[in-house]
């Protein structure tokens, strides 16, 4: 009997690695085929590239000050205060986010890719 629980659980964790490993090589074929983006980081020249990093190292270092602050403190109106504070950091990061990709969105209609790439999408899911 324990054999074969044994076997089962090897058979059940072996077909999950392939699952796993063919999502992963799917997943980087996918990427390869973005590699057509009208930009993205990996065509941004080296002083935009340290700069955008820079910025996202300062956000990742205030949200990390403000959670061991918040951790620290014991206060509840002032632990409160520091939960508003970082929950609106994280509202602005994501309202950057948002407009950058609506920009990107607005950039690519207008060149007429926007119909490209869903036709492309579409084939990808058809196939």
């Amino acid at each position: 009997m324990n054999n074969i629980k044994k076997s089962a659980i090897i058979l059940v964790l072996s077909t999950n690695i392939g699952i796993v490993s063919h999502a992963a090589s799917e997943s980087m074929k996918m990427n390869q085929d973005n590699d057509s983006k009208p930009s993205g980081m990996g065509k941004m020249n080296p002083e935009m590239m340290d700069k955008k990093m820079r910025s996202k190292q300062a956000h990742l270092l205030k949200m990390h000050d403000l959670s061991s602050r918040i951790l620290a403190e014991n206060n509840a109106t002032k632990k409160q205060k520091l939960k508003d504070e970082q929950l609106e950091l994280m509202k602005n990061m994501h309202m950057k986010k948002m407009q950058k990709k609506m920009k990107m969105k607005m950039k690519m209609k207008s060149n007429g890719k926007m119909m490209d790439m869903k036709q492309k999408r579409q084939s990808q899911m058809g196939q």
